[in-house]
C-alpha cells in the first residue's frame, strides 16, 4: 500500500485518540466531537502541559541551577579561570548572570545571586593577576582575555551589565576595573556606522544586529546610573533610537533581527519578515523578542540631569508599547484570562 494512501489513515487514528482522553468529570465513553468542544479534548501526551504551579517553576529553576553550579566551577586550574562545561565570560553568560541576579529578587533564594556574585568576583579578582601573562602571551587564558581585552561587544556588553548590578549591592567587591575597562571598549571602540550606530562586519560589511542593541544599551544605562553621569545614559537612549530607525518594523510591531547596509529592499516585504541567524522554524519568536525587556534600564536609570529625558523615554515607551500590542494581539486568552506567549503566529512570518 502507498505511502499517500496510509496518510489519512494514521491521521484518522491519531485524531480519534486524542479525542477519546476525558476530561476531568466525564468517562472515555461520553466523550466525543457531538458532546465536547474540540479545545476541552485532552490529548494523551506524555508529557503535560498546562499552566505551571510557581512551585513546579521554581523546581525546575533550582534544577538548573545545580546543574550550571556543576558546569561552572568558580575555581582556578593552574593559574587561570578553571573550564567547565561552560565558559565564565561571554555573552550568554552575562545575561545568565543578570538573570540570577533577577531571580534571587523576584524568588527571595540567595543561591542565585551567589551564582553569580561567586563567579564575578572571581573574575574581578583574577583580572590584574592575569594581565601581564595575557600581555606576554593573548592566548594565555581566552575566558580572561575576554575580560581584559574585549574585541566585540559579545565579551564586553552582557558581562558588563551583570557586574554593574553586582556593583550596586556589593560596592567593595573591586568591581570598578572591570566595569570601567568593558564600557570603555562599548563606549568609544565598538564599531559603528557613521551615524553612531553599534555594528559589525559579519556576515556582511556594515551589518547591524539586534542583539547588540540588548548588550550595548543596558550596560551603558546602568552605567550612566552608577557613576551620575548623563552621557552614559543618553547615549543608551541614542542608541535605542538608532536601532529602532533601522531595525523596527511597524507593519509587524516587531524588531527585524538584522539589518545590512547595503541591502535593499531591507529584510521584510510580501508579508515575511527574514530574521537573520534565526532558524527558520523561531522566525518571531528568536532573541527579538527576548530583547522586549532591554527598555528597562533606559526607563528605571535616568540620571536628573540627563539632557534627552523627555524625547528619549517616549522612544522607549513607544517601542514597549508596540512590542505589548503584538504580544496581545496574537496570543491567545485561555478562560482564565491568563495570555499565552506567542508573540508571532508562524503562519503569518
Amino acid at each position: 500500500m502507498s505511502l499517500m494512501k496510509i496518510l489519512p489513515a494514521v491521521a484518522f487514528c491519531v485524531a480519534v485518540s486524542h479525542s477519546c482522553v476525558a476530561p476531568s468529570g466525564k468517562t472515555e465513553a461520553e466523550v466525543n466531537d457531538v458532546n465536547t468542544p474540540l479545545h476541552l479534548m485532552q490529548p494523551h501526551y506524555e508529557t503535560g502541559y498546562g499552566i505551571p504551579a510557581e512551585a513546579e517553576v521554581k523546581q525546575t529553576m533550582d534544577r538548573v541551577l545545580t546543574y550550571l553550579e556543576g558546569q561552572m566551577p568558580a575555581e582556578l586550574d593552574g593559574g587561570k579561570l578553571k573550564q567547565g562545561g561552560f565558559r565564565l565570560t561571554s555573552y550568554e553568560i552575562g545575561v545568565l548572570y543578570s538573570a540570577a541576579q533577577q531571580a534571587a529578587q523576584v524568588t527571595g533564594d540567595s543561591r542565585y545571586a551567589s551564582f553569580a556574585a561567586d563567579r564575578l568576583m572571581l573574575i574581578a579578582h583574577q583580572a590584574p593577576i592575569e594581565e601581564p601573562h595575557l600581555k606576554e602571551d593573548i592566548h594565555y587564558d581566552d575566558q580572561m582575555r575576554k575580560v581584559l581585552f574585549p574585541t566585540a561587544l559579545d565579551d564586553a556588553g552582557a558581562m558588563c551589565a551583570s557586574f554593574i548590578r553586582l556593583e550596586q549591592t556589593a560596592p567593595d567587591a573591586s568591581l570598578r576595573p572591570v566595569i570601567d575597562r568593558y564600557v570603555d571598549y562599548v563606549m568609544n571602540k565598538q564599531y559603528r556606522l557613521k551615524d553612531g550606530t553599534l555594528a559589525r562586519i559579519r556576515p556582511h560589511y556594515n551589518t547591524v544586529w539586534l542583539d547588540d542593541m540588548y548588550m550595548g544599551v543596558p550596560c551603558l544605562a546602568w552605567y550612566g546610573r552608577l557613576t551620575g553621569d548623563a552621557r552614559y545614559y543618553d547615549e543608551a537612549l541614542r542608541q535605542m533610537r538608532l536601532f529602532r530607525d533601522k531595525m523596527w518594523v511597524d507593519q509587524a510591531s516587531l524588531f527585524r533581527h538584522g539589518w545590512v547596509e547595503e541591502m535593499e529592499p531591507h529584510p521584510f516585504g510580501d508579508g515575511h519578515m527574514h530574521l537573520l541567524s534565526c532558524p527558520r522554524h523561531m522566525r518571531g519568536l528568536g532573541r527579538p523578542v527576548g530583547l522586549w525587556r532591554t527598555d528597562a534600564p533606559c526607563m528605571a536609570c535616568r540620571p536628573e540631569q540627563s539632557q534627552r529625558p523627555r524625547a528619549g523615554r517616549r522612544d522607549v515607551r513607544r517601542l514597549r508599547d508596540g512590542l505589548r500590542r503584538r504580544f496581545l494581539r496574537s496570543s491567545p486568552r485561555p478562560r482564565d484570562g491568563r495570555t499565552w506567549l506567542r508573540p508571532c503566529p508562524l503562519g503569518r512570518l
